[in-house]
């Protein structure tokens, strides 16, 4: 019985110790459950996180390879345009050339007629005593009078031989000079081929890039049409801020205007009298009462005949209106153009007016909105401002320095808009 009891004591003990153990090992595994969660979790969100990070390194890259396109298109826009004005050039040479020769034979011909009149008239006079002793001839005269005639005609003779040497050096010098012009033409037109040659070289590197770059692009569309679809918000929101830049400023302008109004016809009037209903159409017409009507008639007058807005050379990198992108056949709308400038550019006003709005941009520099009557002219991505709201300025005044834009590898980059109330206009019809 005392050995039974023993046993079942024994059994309990072993139970419990076995539970005891059972729930340690349950506990660690739980522990060691939890801290592979954790490590699972913190692995997948750091896969999460690279995963939006490659996505927006893609992103960018995607919107820097659209704008390169765009810049590269820009290049080889421009460099058409000067193959075919050095094209024109040459063949304008080509003309002068021709126009050279011809006149060069001319004088040729005339030149010798000279040469073969003055030795025919020599070669009239071999023998005669006249020719081969001056002196001889007039004291073999029978008689004074005989002597003096023969004196006239000595002079006369002399007269007559200087003459035609003369007007055989000016003949040979107009043949010499022609020889040289025709010769610097030549070389001109030489150097225009070279140049042509060049940029045919150019705009093949241009054009092989360019398929490379459309390549790239179409190998993933979705990337594109997101970065298209950026362009055009961004594009977009440009236009926002300018068109509520342009509100604020009519409202103001009507504002001011019907004050003036009424004090001109009730200065006792005080505040009374109704809304004024000028708005955004204040800056969109011409009255003939307007102050600034001149001005008006004045920038109408000089279109095509402005400064570019920015100094230095520049590249079309997005152009005025409704522009279709081939590779996807999406379309962008633009306001204004958009141009590329080199380092260190700055914005210029493109004729005599008044900074009538400066506000800051979401990128960050500044857009000035310049009057010129009922026309305005903005130029958008301006730093180190020049110019301050309610300054005068004129045609060719320094605004500020153009901003850089990482799209296009840190190079001044500027959008430029001609408006007349809410209407638009190509800018580059306004510049020359």
């Amino acid at each position: 019985m005392l050995q039974r009891q023993r046993y079942i004591l024994i059994k309990i003990v072993l139970t419990l110790l076995f539970v005891l153990m059972a729930g340690e090992a349950s506990e660690a595994t739980g522990r060691r459950t939890v801290d592979a969660a954790r490590k699972e979790k913190k692995a997948s969100q750091k896969k999460v996180n690279e995963t939006k990070r490659k996505i927006k390194a893609n992103d960018a890259e995607t919107r820097r390879n659209l704008s390169q396109l765009n810049m590269l298109r820009g290049e080889i826009s421009a460099t058409s345009q000067a193959m075919s004005k050095t094209q024109a050039s040459i063949d304008s040479l080509d003309n002068h050339i021709r126009l050279a020769a011809d006149s060069m034979l001319l004088l040729n011909k005339r030149m010798q007629d000279i040469q073969a009149r003055y030795i025919r008239a020599l070669r009239s006079l071999q023998g005669s005593h006249m020719v081969d002793n001056e002196l001889g001839f007039l004291f073999s005269s029978e008689s004074f009078a005989r002597m003096f005639a023969r004196l006239r005609y000595v002079r006369e003779f002399a007269e007559w031989r200087k003459r035609q040497t003369r007007e055989l050096n000016r003949a040979v010098a107009e043949v010499d000079n022609q020889r040289q012009v025709l010769a610097s033409l030549q070389t001109r037109r030489q150097a225009s081929l070279d140049s042509l040659d060049g940029d045919r070289r150019k705009l093949k590197a241009k054009q092989d890039e360019t398929d490379r770059m459309v390549t790239r692009l179409r190998s993933d569309r979705a990337q594109l049409e997101k970065a298209l679809a950026a362009e055009q918000k961004r594009l977009k929101s440009i236009d926002s801020e300018i068109s509520r830049m342009i509100s604020q400023e009519s409202r103001s302008r009507a504002g001011s205007s019907g004050k003036s109004s009424k004090k001109s016809s009730s200065p006792a009037s005080g505040k009374s009298g109704g809304k004024s209903s000028g708005g955004s159409k204040a800056g969109s017409q011409v009255r003939n009462d307007d102050p600034d009507a001149e001005l008006t008639r004045r920038f109408s007058q000089n279109k095509g005949a402005m400064p570019f807005p920015a100094t230095g050379s520049y590249t079309v990198v997005s152009k005025y209106g409704r522009v279709v992108e081939p590779t996807t056949g999406l379309q962008t709308n633009n306001t204004g153009v958009e141009v590329v400038l080199g380092a260190g550019a700055s914005a210029r006003c493109v004729f005599d007016g008044v900074v009538s709005r400066i506000f800051q941009t979401l990128e960050g520099p500044y857009a000035v909105m310049v009057r010129h009557g009922a026309y305005i002219t903005v130029y958008y991505n301006v730093e180190s401002l020049a110019v301050k709201v309610n300054d005068k300025v004129s045609k060719g005044q320094i605004l500020g320095r153009v901003a850089a834009d990482t799209h296009y590898g840190n190079k001044p980059m500027l959008h430029f808009e001609v408006r007349k109330g809410s209407t638009t206009y190509d800018p580059m019809q306004w510049v020359r």
